[in-house]
């Protein structure tokens, strides 16, 4: 049998050739997978040992996807996604939800009345039910009313519309936008959620993260300027509590949150103000 020393090498000379094909995320999922197997073996005292139990995960922040959409691509994007996808783009844009929870909606889990849809399988392993913007909810009626299927995002044989990446990929090119995928518009959405001022957990729970602090480990890098403003709103009302002057410049706690509640934001702009800012 091999020593400990071996199978070490072995196991990490084998990680190593993993990443040279796949991601690092990859290769994280498939030891993390192992692991699990291997300590209920060594549970059921088939093993001594885990012989993983010692090997660490790759450090994944720097392969975090970082993009996202600015505004004027928004606009671009909406304006070239032809009729078959309009509204799913749409929808995506507007609740960041994932591809998968999108495509499987029915309309039986859908309340346009009170502005909610229940997503009952996630990948968190426990339904959600969401909230709505008042966009969200129109492109969803425009859809009830021509279509009487099941699904809300369906087919012509009435089942869910999953393959859309050649109609995405032609209104991407028409855009002129490169290095996006569909599940960057979830990123999207919620960049801007952040840039907009709503908090870590109210986030993760629209978009269905798990935790508040998974929001911010993979999303936290797009908004320091909003964080700055958010430690200048804090300061200023400490200033006040404490007795001292506004520091010259900040103009107050209420100022500041004023010029910071003016974040133009794709969601806030009718279709008349959007032509207007261009």
């Amino acid at each position: 049998s091999l020593s400990e020393a071996e199978r070490e090498t072995r196991i990490k000379a084998w990680t190593a050739a993993n990443i040279k094909t796949v991601s690092k995320a990859t290769v994280n999922r498939e030891t993390a997978c192992l692991k699990r197997i291997l300590n209920k073996a060594a549970d059921w005292k088939l093993l001594p040992v885990n012989p993983l139990g010692r090997i660490k995960l790759f450090d994944e922040r720097e392969f975090i996807r970082k993009r996202y959409l600015k505004p004027e691509e928004i606009r671009s994007l909406l304006a070239h996604c032809g009729p078959a996808i309009h509204q799913l783009v749409t929808f995506a844009l507007y609740t960041g939800r994932r591809f998968g929870e999108i495509i499987g909606m029915r309309w039986q889990e859908v309340d346009l009345a009170n502005g909610y849809v229940y997503f009952p399988k996630t990948k968190k392993k426990e339904p959600d039910q969401v909230a709505l913007p008042p966009r969200a909810c129109e492109s969803l009626s425009a859809l009830k009313r021509s279509e009487h299927g099941e699904y809300v995002f369906q087919c012509k044989d009435g089942g869910p519309r999953k393959d859309i990446r050649w109609v995405f990929k032609r209104a991407l090119r028409l855009a002129g936008i490169e290095g996006f995928r569909f599940h960057d518009l979830r990123h999207t959405a919620v960049s801007y959620m952040m840039m907009n001022g709503i908090d870590l957990k109210t986030i993760a729970e629209l978009v269905g993260h798990t935790t508040a602090e998974m929001v911010d480990k993979r999303y936290g890098h797009l908004s320091p300027d909003h964080k700055r403003t958010a430690t200048r709103v804090f300061g200023a009302a400490m200033d006040k509590l404490c007795g001292y002057a506004s520091p010259k410049g900040t103009g107050g706690a209420d100022s500041v949150a004023d010029r910071s509640s003016g974040v133009d934001t794709f969601w806030t702009l009718s279709p008349e103000r959007s032509r207007g800012a261009e």
